[in-house]
């Protein structure tokens, strides 16, 4: 999901969100006389595809046959279902700028205020393309962690292109208010100074590859121990045990001032912080420190609270897709076109998570919008149909 804007028109009623949002997509092929299937027909018919399980454009194309009847109440099918072929170069044609903003457009129609909300910036890469491809695919996400929406998308070649595809999509994504979290990796002036532009705030981790600013930070907190002291640093902590552990989280958060962290370096930056995780394992205790700045001012608390928020791309987006959709599976050789099904999966993603309706996974839930046109409109529209 890149720089093109995609404007949708006006929904009209029973009308699946996918057409209204998809209605300005440009037409990738040349010859319009000779083109059989309408491009919103074969978008829609991927959309099912990936909420029913598919995990390539023969499944894609047998789904579509076995719903032919039910698709066509919505979608053109006078010239009968595309072929898996037809599937294939049209996603391969079409251009991921344009595809991804139509596609956001969507995505972000459906979380009401992103003010004071987190929204995580992570990167994933596609595992099934490289054994098909002397070319890797690595996209990153924008996501809306609570709402578990995609709120932005776009292709790079690996971690070390995150810095530019995230400034990319903060050039034209709608942030403001939002606290916008990175790992260490999206750690630097330019991206911070983007962010604070866009009126949004912004948190992200300290590792060692920020150098001296790293060194400097740890040094500070050397002298500031764990355990609640009357020294005037806020600190908390909050105790959770999971597979047969118990882990103790101690937050220590103090002014960048004072830890020689400055708005030069990072603009606005206010915050530096200390999360220190006490493991016991058998008996044993592990202790591991993690270093974040933010230009928020908040209680450590309130940054426990967005810290673990921005492992949502990780448990409610990553793990799903690998998984449950099993995405490492589909092999797409057209990084192009592997760009823009994952998109698509992508949303389907959103769509199956956010349903309420059946209290069942992501996993059962494809299964049940496969064997039931019920449920899949449902999903689709929001109805039962």
């Amino acid at each position: 999901m890149q720089s093109s804007r995609c404007i949708a028109p006006k929904r009209t009623p029973k009308q699946p969100a996918l057409l209204v949002h998809f209605a300005t997509l440009p037409e990738p092929r040349r010859a319009a006389a000779r083109i059989t299937h309408p491009l919103l027909t074969i978008v829609g018919i991927v959309l099912v595809g990936m909420l029913c399980g598919a995990e390539g454009w023969d499944e894609i194309e047998t789904i579509a046959e076995g719903k032919r009847d039910w698709l066509s109440r919505w979608l053109d099918l006078r010239a009968s279902v595309p072929s898996a072929d037809t599937l294939q170069r049209v996603f391969r044609l079409l251009r991921p700028q344009a595809f991804g903003a139509c596609l956001s457009t969507w995505m972000r129609s459906l979380v009401d205020d992103l003010k004071d909300r987190v929204v995580a910036i992570d990167g994933k890469t596609l595992r099934g393309l490289g054994t098909h491809s002397d070319r890797t695919l690595h996209p990153v996400h924008v996501w809306a962690s609570e709402a578990r929406v995609l709120l932005g998308m776009t292709g790079t070649t690996g971690a070390p292109g995150e810095l530019d595809a995230t400034r990319a999509m903060l050039e034209w994504l709608d942030v403001r208010g939002a606290i916008l979290t990175t790992d260490a990796n999206g750690c630097c002036r330019e991206n911070m100074g983007l962010m604070v532009e866009k009126g949004a705030q912004w948190l992200c981790s300290l590792k060692g590859n920020r150098g001296a600013m790293h060194e400097r930070v740890a040094h500070f907190f050397q002298d500031i121990p764990v355990a609640n002291e009357p020294d005037g640093v806020p600190r908390s902590a909050s105790a959770r045990e999971a597979h047969g552990r118990l882990e103790v989280r101690h937050i220590a958060v103090a002014s960048a001032a004072a830890a020689g962290v400055t708005e030069e370096q990072l603009p606005g930056v206010r915050s530096v912080i200390r999360v220190t995780r006490v493991r016991e394992v058998h008996g044993e205790l592990t202790r591991e420190d993690q270093f974040y700045v933010s230009n928020l001012e908040a209680p450590p608390e309130r940054f426990g609270e967005i810290i673990l928020a921005h492992w949502g791309v990780e448990n409610g987006l990553h793990w799903v897709l690998d998984a449950q959709l099993r995405e490492d599976d589909c092999s797409v050789s057209a990084v192009q076109g592997a760009e823009n099904l994952a998109a698509m999966r992508r949303a389907a993603l959103v769509l199956l998570r956010r349903d309420g309706s059946l209290k069942k996974g992501v996993k059962i839930k494809s299964k049940r919008a496969a064997c039931d046109n019920a449920y899949l409109a449902h999903l689709l529209l929001g109805e039962n149909a």
